[in-house]
This record gives C-alpha cells, sequence and structure tokens, in this order.
C-alpha cells in the first residue's frame, strides 16, 4: 500500500513559518507599555482631583455653615449699643459655633498683631515665637496703622492643626485650620448742610438735641450702627496672601432696627 503522495518542492520555493520576528514582538511591548504608562499617569491626577474636590466640599460646608450660623445669630441683637461693640458683636456672633468661648480652640488677635508677627517672622522669629505660622501671620503684611483708626478695626480668629474634641453641640465642625477676618467698620452720622457737603451730627449730653455744631455745649459724635465683615479662609496648605483680597466666602453684617 502506497503511502501519502509526496510532491517535489519547485526550486526556489520556502515553506512559511508561524510567529513573529523578535523586532516586531518588541515594537509591540513598547507600544503597550507606553499605553500602560498612560494610563497609570491619570491616577495621580485623578487622585489629586479627589483630593482637591473633598477639600473644596469641606470648605464650601464649613464657610458656608459658619456664615448661616453669624447671621442667626446676630439677628438676635435688637440694642444698637450692644450691635456697636466689636466685642459683644464677636461674641455673640460665633456662640455656639466652638470658636471661643469655654472649650474654644481658637485663637483671637488684632491686626495689628498679626502684621507684628509678620514681621517678627521676616526677622527670624520661629514658629513658636508667633501666635500663627509664618505662612498664616503672611496676611497681616498688608496692614496699614495710619488707616486703622476709630473707622476700622481688624481682627483674625483661627487655630492650626488643633487635634483636640469639639462639643458634640456645636453647630458645626471645625476644620483642622481655619482662619477668619473680622472687621468692624464705624460710621459717622452725616446731616446735609448743602448741595454738595455734609457735616457731623452732634448730641448734647445736656438735652439729647442734635446739631451740626459744638458751640457752647458738651456735644458727643454720633454714629451709625456699625458694618461688619467677616471673610473666612479654610485649607489644609497655610493661608495665602490672596484671601485678603479675594476671600473664599465673605459676607457683611449691617443693624437691622426693630420697633
Amino acid at each position: 500500500m502506497r503511502g501519502p503522495l509526496s510532491l517535489p518542492l519547485r526550486p526556489g520555493f520556502r515553506r512559511s513559518r508561524a510567529g513573529f520576528s523578535l523586532i516586531e514582538v518588541s515594537l509591540a511591548l513598547v507600544v503597550a507599555a507606553g499605553g500602560l504608562l498612560a494610563i497609570f499617569g491619570l491616577f495621580p491626577v485623578s487622585l489629586r482631583q479627589s483630593k482637591m474636590s473633598e477639600r473644596d466640599m469641606a470648605e464650601n460646608a464649613f464657610g458656608t455653615t459658619l456664615l448661616e450660623t453669624i447671621a442667626g445669630n446676630v439677628r438676635m441683637i435688637d440694642d444698637v449699643e450692644t450691635w456697636n461693640n466689636p466685642d459683644t458683636f464677636l461674641s455673640v456672633a460665633l456662640e455656639g459655633t466652638g470658636i471661643l468661648g469655654s472649650g474654644g480652640s481658637a485663637k483671637k488677635i488684632t491686626g495689628k498683631t498679626m502684621n507684628s508677627n509678620y514681621r517678627r517672622s521676616l526677622s527670624g522669629a520661629s514658629a513658636a515665637e508667633l501666635d500663627f505660622s509664618p505662612d498664616t501671620v503672611d496676611v497681616g503684611k498688608n496692614y496699614d496703622s495710619a488707616h486703622q483708626s476709630a473707622d476700622e478695626r481688624i481682627w483674625y480668629v483661627g487655630r492650626e492643626e488643633f487635634e483636640g474634641k469639639i462639643p458634640s453641640d456645636d453647630k458645626l465642625v471645625l476644620p483642622p485650620q481655619f482662619l477668619i477676618r473680622f472687621v468692624a467698620i464705624r460710621r459717622e452720622a452725616r446731616a446735609r448742610t448743602g448741595e454738595s457737603s455734609a457735616s457731623d451730627i452732634y448730641q448734647s449730653e445736656t438735652d439729647g438735641t442734635f446739631s451740626t455744631s459744638q458751640s457752647g455745649r458738651d456735644w458727643n459724635k454720633v454714629w451709625l450702627p456699625n458694618v461688619y465683615v467677616f471673610s473666612v479662609v479654610s485649607t489644609d496648605g497655610g493661608f495665602p496672601e490672596s484671601y485678603i483680597r479675594e476671600p473664599l466666602y465673605s459676607q457683611e453684617f449691617t443693624f437691622l432696627h426693630r420697633p
């Protein structure tokens, strides 16, 4: 019995071989590696974006809740003398937040002190010698003592890296570090005395009458209700100078007279 028929190969004919050459395999590996590197490179960006989103949400929650709490608290002030006392106003405004008062974890300093801290930091003072860290006291660099007259007062309230327990009855959760810029603006009462001029108003200590002149009696200048501005920044990365010019959260509070 004959076996399978075997035909002779033609001259110059070569049997084909299955598989890839070393060059082809190398090129494929290079392309695959490039694709994987591009994919893996997205992970740090995605993680950073996620962290930033979390921080933005925390800042938003803290800023909006704090300002809403302040608005609710100061609505209870119906006496203009109480309103015009910045220390009393701030105490009422931050009541129930856990920021100041009993168990409060924040520091409160004036704008002048913050500026002094900033100048001391430039002179080489260590962080332990300052009320706040060097990054934070940088917000006091633009303080102008000549401008801080009776018409405007500035305070800073904040904390840094505090790990203590926050009382459970507080209205908001405080972040590890935050800074609040509190400005009290005092306004003089003015009376129109001409087409394009205005004069200060004075009240007599004798009979309580008002006048635009001070002749012949003991007079006290009359002040309108103060305007208060709260500006808030909350961040895990220090406090940028731009906060003073463009605060993340800011709200102005004016007195509403009640009958």
